[in-house]
């Protein structure tokens, strides 16, 4: 069997149950008996050829009658419209030759009897209208015929706020589904919203949810219908009927209601039969409906759209009038404004108002003639007013003015969470905070879940912020297994698979369970992709994050490895926001990462480590990326200006927690802390802020603030600390015993810091002060710098006079020692600093320069002792490298010099300078080669061989006429020991050529390039000085961590202090007493529980192993220090508090403003009404305009009162149309007198 067959096979297997079903399901209704309706033989019907046509009460002519016997005499009776099963009317409607193509519908015929249930089944299972994403509401159009509809231009906004709506969100659309202007309107809103879908997703399914529900008798052609199966719908041209209408094309599903009427005339249950199909949609799914939001949308029509308002009414279902200038919509206005303040009591209404009820009926309806129609839509009326709470006016100047749709549909929404959706579709914040200050208690868990991961995933912070302002839980939403559910949903974030793909995680994937329909290959009839699901877990980010940061371990994602799903549901974090703070940034989710950055604890360093993190993010996106890569970059940066803004209020909150903030970390991640975070995340200007300044400089110089000059003489003189200058306090935290032991005055204590502690202030002895000046790196930095000098002095003399060709000298085997000890030295650091570094930061390690400096000094050292030793015969290839490393001896000073605040700056310029410099000198060489290359081939053209010696003269007389060497003679052929025009290898001729190529070369590379590099140079230091301050605090850093690890001697001291050391370790070793043994043990036991309840979770049995891999943490600080750290994250929490008060305050104003307009608005509207109203009003006129004191008065002064509420604005609106419509009735009437008026003279002129 073939595909052809096989699909037609398949579609003929749907058609036969589609069919079944509708004839087990539904039937239709016909007249039993024909009674002619003109037995009396008034308004005897004819046609074409003049013959007279019988007509039966039901509305079909006795020709087409189902029986044309006549019952007994007795009068038509609705009883004659019997019901017959099975419906012949069903199957699918094509408009072209093509099937199952655009243009084809689905269409049922059947009696208004039915439960409309089965109606819901049917559209839900053979039509598949829920297919795919639930609808969110369902707007109803009131279309009547083509009488009396809005003009053009309220059509167009209509359509275009009904297309923005189609396309946010999922609507069915219900109308008749003729071929009236509303349904045409409708049907086109749902071709266009699904073009447009289709071609922002690349797929959508042509089974846009439009539904027709009609009368069968209004169906042109309706006999080609009664069939099974599909129809080819044409219309015969010679039907002219106007009480019967096409179908409309655009529509995907009819109703087709048979009351057993025929020939356009329809019974009066019609209209409440379709109000009970929507009453059943907007029902719960537990009483059988889809719980979707209905709401009936009058836009035009005549008389009979009040059956319609009151059919829908009648059933609690809300009705939108759109104002208009005729028609029921300007007759529901008048009828609304009659009413006044009657509204609630009806019978009052009717009582004191029927007359003017007929009046405006029969001046807009044109019902005069017709009393019992006038009496019987003056009784629908008074059953509309009953009703009038669920009936809203719009008038549609602008788009904006529907959206009291929006908030009908939130409100009349079955369920909390369907309306909340439903306002998150529409982008209506305000609207879901509404409806949920409505109810008691929030939904389900299970489904508040669901919505906040669709939140998430979506980035909707201002409806994530709605959520937890009606007091969501985000400790119990994020589990373990939750946090993993949002990372593999946004697995398919290309930032998140590039980094896992760079960093060679591998992640297994698997194929999702196929979907109904789907072939072998995953793919379903609409040829979609196989959906690809990753098996990411939590230990894949921790080990991305590991590598991104060099350091982190969280136990809570090593879980992921061997738990299962249940025990991972079970599981909850501590800190949810940071959770998913962390998820947003790998996402870079820039919007949602913020939201959730101000909900977390510990700002600054979440800031900071966002900024680390997304740095190295922007490191593995591709060059070509650029725009991504600056966007991620950007990101970055923002994270850093909020870490130097936090850290500044942290700062003026509280000034002493700037001696702490660097040490923050998150214990549970256990990953570094603020300090090298800003390292290693180049956060330069969060490095240069004020209070990280005065925390480097406080380790730089351990809390000895002595300026540097004395500092250096106390150094080589240690009695000078002695003096007063140098004397220092420090805060230590004593309990009351020790401080009565000790003998200290009151007047040192500074504070109480609990648990019997005190903060006392004590002054230092001088050999604390001298133990804490040369533990200091400055003190380090200062002896080597003071010991460098005469080294170099020695290193000199020594390569210069000191190395004899044939004997080993003294001051030879010293400067190697020196040397050996210098290259120790500098391995402390070096390891330390690569240890922190690890692999995954080997990158930044390598761009530290004193790696490089230090390895080139111990790479030549090495070769300079192994030439020295073992090649004695080639004394001057050790003499040389022995001047290289003097050289790079002397090179190293810069590693001194960029320590100091003015010389350091200028360093880094130019060290910029000098990257530009080499740029350049690539682009001259592309010169320099050609003009060489040629000069030398046209002055020595007998030259055979190419040698060391070739080379040396392309390349050197044409770099030195950069510099003003031109050597003119050579390029005339003229050399020294040469005669003229030799023609020896060694001697150059003359060659015309040679004096051309040199003036282009010379203005080439002089003039241009050498002009365009000085300009480059400009900028450079324009742009590099205005951050070399920055990059010389950020380096300071580096030099005191550098400095920090380093013996307290210089080299050659050095050794002396390591032998020390040593012996310390192995002889000298001291063995704790077993009492401090255990007070230790117990300390550490005390620390592992307080921070066990601050940052593990603890179930079951595994509470001893929460704690497994966390790294125990001591403060380098004082005691004071660390009581101080227990009000620090009540500082950043007062500083964010700061920050959001802020904001909001510009919020306010901002909105303050645009009341303040507003006002002013209605003001002058109000004003100009009652002006208009005043000048048209004569005194007999029973119409007076309002007095102007019920204008919303402007707020001028902070002292006046509050502005009015948006009810209070909403009752003056209203009560302005009230006046325009006084105005225009008014206008209409003196313009009718002016009529009557003419014509009255023009009468009297003709006589």
């Amino acid at each position: 069997m073939t595909s052809s067959e096989e699909s037609s096979s398949y579609y003929d297997e749907i058609e036969e149950e589609f069919l079944v079903c509708a004839e087990e399901m539904f039937g239709y209704k016909q007249c039993q008996y024909f009674k002619d309706e003109n037995e009396d033989g008034d308004n005897v019907l004819h046609d074409h050829e003049g013959k007279p046509k019988r007509r039966c009460h039901c509305g079909e002519y006795e020709e087409s009658h189902p029986r044309s016997v006549e019952s007994d005499s007795a009068p038509w009776d609705k009883s004659f419209l019997k019901l017959v099963f099975p419906t012949n009317a069903y199957g699918t409607i094509s408009y072209g030759n093509t099937r199952y193509t655009e243009g084809v519908s689905s269409f049922v015929r059947l009696a208004n009897v039915h439960d409309k249930a089965d109606i819901l089944k049917y559209l839900e299972t053979e039509c598949d209208i829920l297919d795919g994403e639930l609808p969110n509401m369902c707007i109803v159009m009131a279309d009547i015929g083509d009488r009396m509809q809005l003009p053009e231009g309220k059509l167009k906004l209509l359509e275009g706020y009904l297309y923005n709506l189609a396309i946010t969100t999922e609507i069915i659309f219900i109308s008749s589904g003729l071929n009236t202007p509303i349904s045409n309107l409708t049907g086109r809103i749902c071709q266009r919203a699904s073009e447009f879908r289709q071609a922002e997703s690349g797929y959508y399914p042509d089974k846009y949810r439009s539904i027709g529900i009609m009368p069968w008798s209004k169906v042109k052609s309706s006999n080609v219908l009664e069939t099974k199966g599909e129809v080819v719908y044409t219309v015969s041209e010679d039907d002219e009927s106007t009480e019967q209408y096409e179908l409309c094309s655009a529509y995907r599903h009819f109703i087709m209601v048979d009351d057993g009427y025929r020939r356009g005339r329809v019974g009066d249950e019609f209209e409440s039969y379709a109000a009970g199909i929507c009453e059943a949609i907007r029902a719960s799914p537990l009483e059988g409906g889809w719980g979707l939001p209905v709401i009936l949308v009058v836009a035009g029509g005549d008389y009979e759209v009040f059956r319609s308002v009151l059919a829908y009414t009648e059933l609690g279902l809300p009705v939108v009038v759109i104002r208009n200038n005729c028609g029921a919509p300007n007759a529901l206005w008048e009828f609304y404004t009659l009413c006044g303040e009657s509204r609630k009591n009806s019978n009052h209404v009717m009582k004191n108002n029927s007359e003017d009820i007929k009046d405006f009926l029969v001046k807009i309806f044109f019902l005069r003639e017709n009393e019992t129609l006038l009496d019987e839509m003056v009784y629908i009326c008074s059953r509309i007013a009953e009703s009038w709470d669920l009936i809203k006016f719009v008038s549609l100047k602008m788009e904006s003015d529907l959206d009291i749709i929006q908030s009908i549909t939130v409100e009349t929404a079955a369920d909390v969470i369907g309306a909340v959706k439903l306002a998150v579709k529409l982008g209506r914040t305000d609207l879901a905070r509404e409806r949920l200050s409505l109810v008691r208690h929030l939904p389900y868990a299970w489904e508040m879940d669901k919505l906040l991961t669709d939140l998430l995933l979506e980035e909707n912070v201002e409806f994530i912020d709605v959520l937890l302002t009606f007091n969501l839980s985000m400790e119990r939403y994020l589990t373990i297994e939750a946090l993993q559910q949002l990372y593999r949903k946004s697995s398919n974030n290309d930032l998140l698979r590039l980094c896992l793909k760079v960093y060679h995680i591998k992640v297994k994937r698997a194929e999702q369970p196929k979907l109904d329909g789907s072939n072998g290959d995953g793919a379903n009839e609409f040829n979609d992709p196989p959906r690809v699901k990753a098996n990411l877990c939590l230990y894949h980010i921790n080990e991305l994050l590991k590598k991104l940061t060099g350091k982190f371990h969280s136990h809570y994602y090593e879980l992921t490895r061997e738990a299962s799903s249940d025990e991972l549901n079970e599981r909850t974090f501590q800190g949810p926001f940071q959770e998913l703070f962390l998820w947003a940034i790998l996402r870079q989710r820039q919007k949602l990462a913020l939201f959730l950055w101000r909900k977390c604890e510990e700002g600054v360093f979440l800031a900071v480590f966002a900024s680390c993190l997304s740095r190295r993010i922007a490191r593995v996106i591709p060059s070509h990326e650029r725009q991504r890569k600056l966007q991620v970059l950007a990101n970055a940066d923002e994270f850093e200006d909020l870490a130097v803004t936090m850290i500044s209020s942290c700062a003026n909150v509280y000034p002493n927690i700037t001696w702490t903030i660097p040490t923050f970390t998150k214990v549970s991640w256990n990953c570094a802390d603020t300090e090298w975070l800003g390292l290693i995340g180049r956060c330069r200007r969060f490095m240069g802020t004020r209070e990280m300044q005065d925390y480097i400089y406080f380790k730089w110089t351990n809390d000895v603030s002595a300026r540097t000059l004395p500092v250096s003489a106390g150094l080589l003189f240690p009695p000078l600390f002695a003096l007063s200058y140098f004397s220092t306090e420090k805060n230590e935290a004593m309990t009351r015993e020790q401080i009565e032991k000790e003998g200290i005055d009151d007047s040192q204590i500074q504070a109480y810091i609990g648990d019997d502690c005190y903060l006392v202030e004590k002054q230092l002895s001088v050999k604390e002060i001298i133990a804490q000046t040369y533990m200091s790196p400055r003190a380090k930095f200062m002896l080597r710098f003071i010991i460098y000098l005469p080294f170099l002095f020695f290193a000199t003399n020594t390569i210069l006079y000191e190395m004899p060709r044939l004997r080993y000298t003294l001051s030879e085997l010293f400067l190697a020692i020196t040397l050996f000890i210098q290259v120790l030295d500098a391995g402390f650091p070096f390891v330390d600093l690569a240890r922190k570094c690890g692999k995954h930061h080997f990158d930044f390690f390598l761009s530290l320069p004193f790696v490089w400096l230090e390895t080139a000094i111990a790479l030549q050292l090495l070769i300079c002792l192994f030439l020295r030793l073992f090649l004695k015969y080639n004394f001057y290839l050790m003499k040389s490298f022995a001047a290289i490393l003097l050289l790079t001896l002397y090179c190293r000073l810069f590693l001194f010099i960029r320590a100091s605040r003015r010389l350091g700056p200028a360093l880094m310029t130019l060290y910029a300078m000098i990257k530009v410099a080499l740029i350049f000198f690539i682009i001259i060489l592309v010169i320099l080669l050609p003009s060489g290359i040629s000069q030398e081939a046209l002055l020595f053209p007998s030259e055979t061989l190419f040698t060391l010696d070739t080379v040396y003269k392309i390349l050197f007389f044409d770099f030195y006429r950069l510099f003003g060497e031109l050597n003119l003679e050579r390029a005339h052929g003229e050399q020294e020991g040469c005669p003229t025009n030799d023609t020896t290898v060694d001697c150059p001729v003359y060659n015309a050529f040679v004096p051309i190529i040199l003036a282009c070369y010379m203005l080439i590379a002089n003039i241009f390039l050498v002009n365009f590099l000085i300009a480059i140079f400009n900028n450079v230091i324009e742009e590099v000085q205005a951050e070399a301050l920055g990059r010389w605090k950020y380096n300071l850093l580096l030099e005191t961590e550098q400095y920090a690890c380093r013996y307290i001697l210089p080299p050659p001291l050095t050794l002396f202090e390591m032998i020390y050391h040593s012996c310390k370790a192995i002889f000298c070793k001291q063995l704790r007493s077993p009492k401090t043994d255990r007070a230790t043990e117990a300390k550490v036991k005390s620390e592992s529980e307080e921070a066990g309840k601050d940052t593990e979770i603890s179930v079951g049995d595994d509470e001893e192993n929460t704690n497994e891999h966390l790294v125990a943490r001591e403060l380098t600080l004082s005691e004071s220090q660390e009581a101080r750290m227990q009000a620090n994250q009540a500082v950043l929490n007062l500083a964010l508090i700061e920050t959001q008060k802020a904001e909001q305050e510009a919020e306010r104003q901002m909105e303050m403003t645009r009341v303040t307009k507003l006002q002013q608005i209605v003001e002058d509207v109000l004003n100009e009404a009652e002006d208009s109203l005043a000048a048209l009003t004569v005194p007999e006129e029973t119409v007076k305009p309002e007095p102007s004191t019920r204008g919303l008065p402007v707020k001028k002064d902070e002292d006046e009162e509050a502005p009015p509420s948006v009810e209070e604005v909403q009752q003056l609106l209203v009560e302005f149309e009230k006046q325009v419509q006084a105005l225009v009735s008014l206008m209409d009437r003196r313009l009718w007198e002016f009529i009557k008026r003419s014509e009255h003279t023009s009468g009297e002129n003709i006589i």
